[in-house]
């Protein structure tokens, strides 16, 4: 097994604010910074575990960076077998193995007492330089939330909005087609992936009209996105709503013996009360368009058992009027 030689750190007295520039930082080999270790360590002593963020880009420009003077140390925690483990600053790291560095600067802290203080760790880093993928912040805000945590404590712990959370959080559960667009980083805005979710609900084909979200790189803008939702709500027919006056529900059959149904008119629902041959109180629904020869009697559609009867009008009492159309 390949051991490594772990340079001790050399120490001196200083406060962090004597500090004036990352590369006075970069140079500071000391204990004391915030109570924990910088040192260097070689590059092969180190490995990764699972990150919040895994699509880390531009490798190539931060190597070639790197080859001229690291300007912000590692964070790592020490591991088995003589090793140390990431916690923050994997992109760094890769960098510096590709520039092909022997050592990195790195501060050594204690390892975090739980999974939920890795996550915020890491969060905290990259979260306010807004460089970590859409799809990163919403596995790490729901395993957050999965771990007990509600979205005010997060917002506070990560010195965001609560709303800013409550988006991200939200887009857990959307649609599988703006995942997929998501995972393959065609969207990194948590505005405009729901948006797309907007799209997805009223759209009749879901897979041409994301498609018209794309510019010619295949990458989705909000305006872009914007734009078809615009159109999709102004094409949406809206369904008329149907209803069917009471008359039209009946059959012939149905009707009093010398009653006729009419052309309709505008549809009224007539709410009436009345007496019924016992003497019990009966509430139904008034026919207008049946019509009888005698024109002192009108029809009712009676509530209880749905039956049509001949009342007199003197007996009727009207309770509302609604428009049924």
């Amino acid at each position: 097994m390949k051991t490594f030689k772990v340079t001790k750190a050399k120490t001196q007295t200083f406060k962090p604010t004597n500090i004036k520039s990352l590369t006075e930082f970069n140079g500071a080999i000391a204990a004391g910074v915030n109570g924990k270790v910088l040192t260097k360590l070689p590059v092969e002593s180190i490995e990764v575990r699972p990150q919040v963020r895994t699509v880390i880009e531009n490798i190539d420009e931060l190597a070639e960076s790197m080859k001229s003077g690291q300007l912000m140390p590692i964070t790592v925690i020490k591991g088995e077998n003589n090793k140390y483990v990431v916690l923050q600053g994997e992109r760094r790291w890769l960098a510096a193995k590709k520039a092909g560095l022997e050592t990195v600067e790195a501060i050594v802290v204690d390892a975090p007492v739980s999974d939920s203080e890795r996550i915020f760790g890491q969060l905290t880093e990259n979260i306010q330089r807004d460089n970590m993928k859409l799809q990163d912040l919403i596995q790490s805000i729901s395993q957050l939330i999965q771990n007990g945590f509600n979205q005010t404590e997060i917002a506070a712990r990560l010195g965001k909005d609560r709303t800013y959370i409550s988006r991200i959080a939200a887009l857990a559960s959307s649609k599988k087609e703006v995942l997929k667009l998501i995972v393959d980083c065609a969207v990194n805005d948590a505005q405009t992936a729901q948006i797309l979710n907007n799209i997805c609900e009223k759209s009749t084909n879901i897979a041409k009209d994301l498609e018209a979200c794309k510019d010619k790189d295949g990458l989705i803008s909000r305006g872009s996105a914007q734009a078809v939702l615009d159109r999709l709500q102004k094409i949406v027919p809206q369904k008329p709503k149907k209803v069917v006056a009471f008359e039209d529900r009946l059959k012939k059959k149905d009707f009093p013996r010398g009653y006729r149904r009419v052309p309709a008119g505008k549809a009224l629902g007539i709410q009436v009360e009345f007496l019924d041959e016992a003497g019990e109180k009966v509430s139904g629904n008034l026919l207008p368009r049946l019509l009888s020869d005698r024109h002192d009697e009108v029809c009712v559609l009676r509530e209880d058992n749905k039956t049509v009867v001949a009342v007199p009008v003197d007996k009727i009492r009207i309770r509302m009027i609604d428009e049924l159309a």
